[in-house]
């Protein structure tokens, strides 16, 4: 399966050439997860002349994620926390996130999130927020961990806006639970009610 294209053309020039290239980084454009096999057909199908091996499909496009990662970041600032410059950490996972949005989409289920903060539960007294689901039987299952220094209603509004872009991000559908049940904490009441859930 190396060369479907043409078996009598002669042995392709090391590397990709541009027109090549240009076809790969359209393609990785629209889907960046899209198989290099269906890569290389279209490359097959859109140019003449020469095809390159299905290898070099492969590596051109593995080589080019490395360096095109839609994960990468820039180096975290995490605040020292001080009031210009507060200390926030959110912490979640796809597979969380796709737990949350498997009962979200389920019209058998109201979503009721939970959000429950710990206060002075560490020696340094970073309060640690955790935003959760439950089941029928009440057992709950985490979403999104989430630490600060304090807890005003500017870090509680942070914490919201995050768990909505990280969603509308990475999973393009919208964070939106039908119920919320917060602490006892003025901060979360007022701000989950200003943010709209």
């Amino acid at each position: 399966m190396e060369n479907q294209c043409d078996i009598t053309s002669p042995q392709p020039a090391k590397g990709l050439p541009s027109e090549m290239k240009t076809v790969v980084h359209d393609t990785l454009q629209q889907n960046i997860v899209i198989a290099p096999h269906v890569v290389f057909d279209r490359i097959c199908s859109k140019i003449a002349g020469p095809p390159p091996l299905e290898s070099q499909v492969k590596g051109y496009m593995r080589r080019w994620r490395d360096r095109n990662r839609d994960d990468s970041m820039d180096p975290p600032s995490i605040g020292d926390a001080s009031d210009s410059s507060p200390f926030r950490i959110g912490l979640t996972s796809y597979w969380l996130l796709e737990q949350y949005i498997a009962v979200q989409r389920d019209p058998r289920y109201t979503t009721i999130l939970h959000v429950d903060s710990t206060h002075n539960m560490v020696r340094q007294r970073y309060n640690v927020f955790i935003l959760g689901i439950s089941d029928a039987c009440g057992h709950s299952f985490p979403v999104m961990y989430y630490c600060a220094y304090q807890c005003r209603a500017e870090d509680v509004t942070w914490f919201l806006a995050y768990i909505k872009r990280v969603m509308l991000r990475l999973i393009v559908i919208p964070f939106a639970p039908q119920f919320i049940m917060t602490d006892a904490d003025k901060a979360q009441h007022l701000y989950t009610h200003k943010f709209g859930l």
